[in-house]
């Protein structure tokens, strides 16, 4: 296993050992020719991203593990199936055909297949990477290198329950914020639009009607609006004056990190926040009632739960007013 951290030698027999490392603790007894496990149920593994096929079996981003899909192909009900490599890190599956997925790796490196992840070609189109360095829209980076994204590269999918062929995918890659809407169209390359030149972004969701977006960055989120009417590079892109997209910083504050975001599949006018840094005085978690507003109204609503950074937030769907917040 990759990653390994640290190892210790039988007292009175070098050729055991026992290894410690990302996937938890290896065993020789050979010096070294070959290793077991000795996990004995204890689980490692650290889960980046989660995404769900429509009948519920899960696909992961994993730290230095891949891409584990518990897709019912193992001969156990817990049993994954490794797609990809590296460090995984966010993935994505069609609601209505679940051999389409995409999944990706450390710094944006970013595939999507037709056949659940047994193969993959790139997300990217190729005129994005180093074709032309004067156009504002070209990276100077390729997909998987330092540069080109943030370590875990913030991405969200949105398909309409009743089209399709009606999908987003939103993207947080060096230099901005880029959609997609044809992805699982393998006839042809996957086409991308630049919304924002601001890069960097720790996490995006999309609303369940498909048409706003938040996206959170340190010390700020912001909001984006009618993402069913950008469709091409007039609709979208973000030096086009046809552009149909409403982007606002809707929350500006303390220097801390936006963790998450989530917003009411019920009714998008109610969002929660969360803020990182332990040693902060103020809330880790923030609502709004009227987040389609100009001027969202947000409230703190840490309640008991003590000065410590919150990582994570969802509402209950079909449960008005309920929220969960995830800390460590």
């Amino acid at each position: 296993h990759a990653d390994k951290h640290t190892f210790a030698f039988h007292p009175t027999n070098p050729n055991i050992y026992y290894i410690g490392s990302d996937g938890g603790i290896g065993y020789t007894s050979n010096g070294g020719q070959t290793f077991t496990e000795r996990n004995k149920g204890y689980n490692v593994t650290q889960f980046y991203t989660l995404a769900m096929t429509a009948d519920g079996r899960p696909m992961g981003g994993t730290q230095d593990n891949s891409c584990p899909f518990v897709d019912g192909s193992g001969n156990t009900a817990r049993a994954a199936r490794i797609v990809g490599g590296g460090d995984g890190a966010a993935v994505g599956i069609s609601q209505v055909n679940d051999q389409h997925v995409f999944y990706s790796s450390q710094y944006g490196g970013c595939n999507r297949s037709s056949n659940a992840g047994s193969s993959g070609s790139s997300i990217w189109p190729q005129s994005m990477v180093n074709e032309d360095l004067d156009h504002p829209d070209f990276h100077s980076t390729t997909p998987g290198q330092s540069g080109f994204a943030s370590f875990i590269a913030a991405m969200d999918l949105w398909h309409d329950p009743v089209d399709s062929n009606n999908y987003t995918v939103m993207a947080s890659v060096g230099n901005g914020i880029w959609f997609s809407k044809n992805i699982w169209d393998f006839s042809k390359d996957t086409e991308w639009w630049r919304m924002t030149t601001n890069g960097g972004a720790h996490a995006i969701k999309i609303s369940d009607d498909g048409d706003v977006a938040y996206i959170t960055y340190f010390g700020s989120l912001v909001r984006v609006k009618g993402l069913l009417g950008a469709s091409d590079s007039l609709t979208g892109h973000w030096k086009s004056d046809q552009s149909v997209l409403d982007i606002q910083t809707v929350w500006s504050g303390a220097s801390r990190l936006v963790t998450d975001v989530a917003i009411n599949p019920d009714n998008t006018d109610e969002v929660v926040f969360t803020l990182g840094q332990y040693g902060s005085t103020s809330s880790s978690v923030y609502y709004s009632n009227n987040a389609n507003d100009a001027t969202p109204t947000w409230t703190a609503v840490q309640g008991n739960l003590p000065n410590m950074p919150v990582y994570s937030a969802t509402f209950v769907r079909g449960n008005a007013g309920t929220a969960l917040s995830g800390v460590v």
